[in-house]
């Protein structure tokens, strides 16, 4: 993704590039979409968001913000407005069925077990940095 190296080498975003982040997220309530118009891959963001507690709050706001127009796009569909293009309608009400669950205290569960999603981020965090680390081996050799 772009700006994304190894771990050890990865930038963080800057201020505008946070900004940007933010600004995506808070109008669509998708990770993946805001890192790349912000012009970075999603890990840098995730790093970003386990390290800094202001940007972790700011996310959150953001995310929630983004959800509020998602529900009103959706409102606005059921009314007889088209979906915009490249929205699928069963992702988007997954997307709000678990936001929903998160609000009534549902915890992230992994295999049965309950889970900070903290824990979750920093797993997967790891696994991607020795799939980098595997992926930089293979070039090298």
């Amino acid at each position: 993704m772009g700006g994304e190296t190894g771990a050890a080498t990865e930038r963080l975003p800057g201020r505008a590039v946070r900004r940007r982040f933010l600004e995506v997220l808070g109008m669509t309530a998708n990770v993946t979409r805001a890192a790349r118009e912000a012009g970075m891959g999603t890990r840098c963001f995730y790093r970003l968001r386990l390290g800094d507690d202001a940007f972790r709050t700011a996310w959150d706001a953001a995310l929630e913000e983004g959800c509020r127009q998602v529900e009103a796009m959706l409102l606005a569909a059921a009314l007889g407005e088209p979906l915009a293009p490249g929205v699928d309608r069963k992702q988007v009400l997954e997307m709000l069925a678990r936001r929903e669950a998160r609000g009534k205290g549902a915890p992230a569960t992994v295999r049965g077990r309950q889970v900070a999603i903290e824990t979750v981020e920093r797993s997967l965090l790891r696994k991607l940095d020795a799939l980098d680390r595997r992926r930089q081996r293979g070039k090298e050799g």
